[in-house]
Protein backbone atom coordinates (compact mmCIF):
# COMPACT_ATOMS: atom_id res chain seq x y z
CA UNK A 1 0.00 0.00 0.00
CA UNK A 2 2.79 2.19 0.16
CA UNK A 3 4.97 2.46 -3.00
CA UNK A 4 6.83 5.94 -1.80
CA UNK A 5 6.19 7.22 -4.76
CA UNK A 6 7.43 11.19 -5.20
CA UNK A 7 4.92 13.68 -4.23
CA UNK A 8 4.63 17.40 -5.02
CA UNK A 9 2.66 20.15 -4.01
CA UNK A 10 1.47 22.87 -6.43
CA UNK A 11 -0.88 25.63 -5.85
CA UNK A 12 -1.62 23.80 -2.20
CA UNK A 13 -2.67 20.60 -4.00
CA UNK A 14 -0.79 17.32 -3.18
CA UNK A 15 -0.12 15.36 -6.20
CA UNK A 16 2.24 12.98 -7.65
CA UNK A 17 4.83 14.50 -9.69
CA UNK A 18 5.39 13.54 -13.25
CA UNK A 19 7.91 14.95 -15.96
CA UNK A 20 6.33 17.41 -17.97
CA UNK A 21 3.09 17.85 -15.90
CA UNK A 22 1.13 17.40 -19.09
CA UNK A 23 -2.99 16.11 -18.75
CA UNK A 24 -1.71 13.37 -21.30
CA UNK A 25 0.71 12.47 -18.63
CA UNK A 26 -1.91 11.85 -16.12
CA UNK A 27 -4.83 11.52 -18.08
CA UNK A 28 -4.12 8.73 -20.88
CA UNK A 29 -4.04 6.01 -18.22
CA UNK A 30 -7.32 7.42 -16.42
CA UNK A 31 -9.15 6.26 -19.74
CA UNK A 32 -8.70 2.56 -18.74
CA UNK A 33 -7.32 2.24 -15.34
CA UNK A 34 -10.55 2.74 -12.59
CA UNK A 35 -9.37 5.44 -9.53
CA UNK A 36 -10.31 4.14 -5.98
CA UNK A 37 -11.49 6.59 -3.31
CA UNK A 38 -9.12 7.75 -0.91
CA UNK A 39 -5.89 6.24 -2.76
CA UNK A 40 -2.64 8.20 -4.72
CA UNK A 41 -4.80 8.29 -7.48
CA UNK A 42 -7.77 9.96 -7.01
CA UNK A 43 -5.94 12.81 -5.04
CA UNK A 44 -3.66 13.25 -8.27
CA UNK A 45 -6.40 13.26 -10.44
CA UNK A 46 -8.16 15.87 -8.54
CA UNK A 47 -5.48 17.84 -7.76
CA UNK A 48 -3.79 17.60 -11.25
CA UNK A 49 -7.56 19.44 -12.32
CA UNK A 50 -7.40 22.16 -9.75
CA UNK A 51 -4.32 23.32 -10.27
CA UNK A 52 -4.61 23.57 -13.82
CA UNK A 53 -7.76 25.67 -13.32
CA UNK A 54 -5.82 27.75 -11.11
CA UNK A 55 -2.68 28.45 -13.19
CA UNK A 56 -5.56 28.38 -16.52
CA UNK A 57 -7.44 31.67 -14.13
CA UNK A 58 -3.95 33.02 -12.95
CA UNK A 59 -3.10 33.56 -16.71
CA UNK A 60 -7.10 34.58 -17.23
CA UNK A 61 -6.84 31.93 -20.30
CA UNK A 62 -8.82 28.57 -20.39
CA UNK A 63 -7.39 25.80 -18.35
CA UNK A 64 -5.75 22.28 -20.03
CA UNK A 65 -2.15 22.27 -20.66
CA UNK A 66 -0.43 18.66 -22.55
CA UNK A 67 1.80 18.05 -25.04
CA UNK A 68 0.72 19.24 -28.43
CA UNK A 69 1.45 20.76 -31.22
CA UNK A 70 2.37 24.93 -31.26
CA UNK A 71 2.83 27.94 -33.37
CA UNK A 72 6.14 27.21 -34.47
CA UNK A 73 7.03 25.45 -37.85
CA UNK A 74 10.01 24.05 -39.58
CA UNK A 75 10.86 24.73 -43.19
CA UNK A 76 8.20 22.80 -44.86
CA UNK A 77 5.29 24.63 -42.58
CA UNK A 78 4.40 22.19 -40.87
CA UNK A 79 3.81 22.28 -36.63
CA UNK A 80 5.92 21.32 -34.37
CA UNK A 81 5.20 19.56 -31.28
CA UNK A 82 6.40 19.03 -27.59
CA UNK A 83 5.16 18.72 -23.85
CA UNK A 84 3.74 21.61 -21.98
CA UNK A 85 2.90 21.75 -18.89
CA UNK A 86 2.00 23.42 -15.04
CA UNK A 87 4.91 24.35 -13.68
CA UNK A 88 5.32 22.89 -10.13
CA UNK A 89 3.76 19.53 -10.88
CA UNK A 90 6.20 18.41 -13.32
CA UNK A 91 10.10 17.66 -12.63
CA UNK A 92 10.85 19.66 -15.87
CA UNK A 93 12.22 23.33 -15.59
CA UNK A 94 10.76 26.23 -17.46
CA UNK A 95 7.50 25.20 -17.86
CA UNK A 96 6.27 28.88 -17.05
CA UNK A 97 8.09 30.00 -20.19
CA UNK A 98 5.38 28.83 -22.96
CA UNK A 99 1.66 28.24 -22.30
CA UNK A 100 -0.16 26.09 -24.92
CA UNK A 101 -3.81 25.06 -24.43
CA UNK A 102 -4.80 21.82 -25.69
CA UNK A 103 -8.97 21.20 -25.69
CA UNK A 104 -8.29 17.71 -25.86
CA UNK A 105 -6.98 17.92 -22.53
CA UNK A 106 -10.31 19.46 -20.89
CA UNK A 107 -12.13 16.37 -22.82
CA UNK A 108 -10.13 13.96 -20.75
CA UNK A 109 -11.00 14.92 -17.50
CA UNK A 110 -15.05 14.99 -18.50
CA UNK A 111 -15.53 11.47 -16.95
CA UNK A 112 -13.99 13.38 -13.19
CA UNK A 113 -15.49 16.44 -13.83
CA UNK A 114 -18.04 17.19 -16.01
CA UNK A 115 -19.12 20.47 -15.35
CA UNK A 116 -15.84 22.11 -14.98
CA UNK A 117 -14.75 20.62 -18.11
CA UNK A 118 -17.96 21.23 -20.42
CA UNK A 119 -17.53 24.98 -18.89
CA UNK A 120 -13.65 25.08 -19.89
CA UNK A 121 -14.83 24.01 -23.24
CA UNK A 122 -17.88 26.11 -23.75
CA UNK A 123 -14.42 28.78 -23.43
CA UNK A 124 -12.79 27.57 -26.43
CA UNK A 125 -15.79 27.01 -28.26
CA UNK A 126 -16.35 30.69 -27.81
CA UNK A 127 -12.99 31.50 -28.59
CA UNK A 128 -13.64 29.99 -32.03
CA UNK A 129 -11.18 27.18 -30.86
CA UNK A 130 -12.92 24.32 -33.29
CA UNK A 131 -12.78 23.48 -36.88
CA UNK A 132 -14.02 21.25 -40.07
CA UNK A 133 -13.32 18.37 -37.18
CA UNK A 134 -14.11 19.28 -33.96
CA UNK A 135 -11.90 21.41 -31.63
CA UNK A 136 -8.46 21.76 -32.84
CA UNK A 137 -5.23 21.15 -31.59
CA UNK A 138 -4.20 23.95 -29.45
CA UNK A 139 -4.55 27.60 -28.83
CA UNK A 140 -1.16 28.88 -28.44
CA UNK A 141 -0.62 31.60 -25.35
CA UNK A 142 3.11 32.13 -25.14
CA UNK A 143 3.28 35.60 -26.17
CA UNK A 144 -0.15 36.84 -23.89
CA UNK A 145 -3.97 36.10 -24.00
CA UNK A 146 -4.17 39.15 -26.91
CA UNK A 147 -1.36 37.57 -29.14
CA UNK A 148 -2.82 34.22 -29.25
CA UNK A 149 -2.92 31.73 -32.63
CA UNK A 150 -4.66 28.90 -32.94
CA UNK A 151 -2.84 26.09 -33.78
CA UNK A 152 -5.21 24.16 -36.50
CA UNK A 153 -4.18 20.81 -37.48
CA UNK A 154 -5.79 17.42 -35.24
CA UNK A 155 -3.85 14.76 -34.12
CA UNK A 156 -5.16 11.07 -33.71
CA UNK A 157 -3.63 10.36 -30.63
CA UNK A 158 -5.31 13.01 -29.10
CA UNK A 159 -8.59 12.60 -30.69
CA UNK A 160 -8.36 8.90 -30.16
CA UNK A 161 -7.83 9.18 -26.07
CA UNK A 162 -10.62 12.02 -26.57
CA UNK A 163 -13.24 9.16 -28.32
CA UNK A 164 -12.01 6.81 -25.36
CA UNK A 165 -13.24 10.07 -22.24
CA UNK A 166 -16.51 10.51 -24.15
CA UNK A 167 -17.13 7.22 -24.65
CA UNK A 168 -16.31 6.52 -20.65
CA UNK A 169 -19.10 9.29 -19.49
CA UNK A 170 -21.56 8.41 -22.21
CA UNK A 171 -21.23 4.64 -21.13
CA UNK A 172 -20.57 4.27 -17.20
CA UNK A 173 -16.71 3.93 -17.62
CA UNK A 174 -16.99 0.97 -20.27
CA UNK A 175 -13.49 0.84 -21.58
CA UNK A 176 -12.20 0.75 -17.56
CA UNK A 177 -14.84 -2.30 -16.80
CA UNK A 178 -13.14 -4.04 -20.21
CA UNK A 179 -9.88 -3.40 -18.86
CA UNK A 180 -10.49 -4.59 -15.31
CA UNK A 181 -12.07 -7.81 -16.83
CA UNK A 182 -8.92 -8.55 -18.03
CA UNK A 183 -7.39 -11.08 -15.36
CA UNK A 184 -3.77 -10.31 -15.54
CA UNK A 185 -5.20 -6.30 -14.58
CA UNK A 186 -7.89 -7.97 -12.42
CA UNK A 187 -4.48 -9.67 -10.35
CA UNK A 188 -2.52 -6.44 -9.90
CA UNK A 189 -5.57 -3.75 -9.46
CA UNK A 190 -4.52 -3.84 -5.67
CA UNK A 191 -1.84 -1.35 -7.00
CA UNK A 192 -4.31 1.36 -7.64
CA UNK A 193 -5.23 1.30 -4.13
CA UNK A 194 -2.02 2.57 -2.96
CA UNK A 195 -2.70 5.45 -0.29
CA UNK A 196 -1.25 8.57 0.17
CA UNK A 197 2.31 9.20 1.47
CA UNK A 198 2.09 12.11 4.02
CA UNK A 199 5.99 13.64 3.03
CA UNK A 200 6.06 16.13 0.08
CA UNK A 201 9.40 15.89 -1.51
CA UNK A 202 9.14 18.21 -4.45
CA UNK A 203 7.87 21.92 -3.98
CA UNK A 204 9.17 24.76 -6.21
CA UNK A 205 8.61 28.20 -5.17
CA UNK A 206 6.91 29.43 -9.31
CA UNK A 207 6.51 32.80 -10.09
CA UNK A 208 3.97 32.74 -12.48
CA UNK A 209 2.67 36.71 -12.92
Amino acid sequence: YNLSRNMTKAFGYKTLVSWSGTMFEYFMPFQIMKSFDNTIWSLTYSSVVKAQKVYGEKKNIPWGISESAYYVFDINQNYQYKAFGVPGIGLKRGLEDEVVVSPYSSIMTLPLDTKSSLENLRKLYENKAYGRYGFIEAVDYSEGKEDAKDVRCYMVHHLGMSLLALDNILNRNILKERFHAIPEIKAVEILLKERVPENVVFDRDIDIS
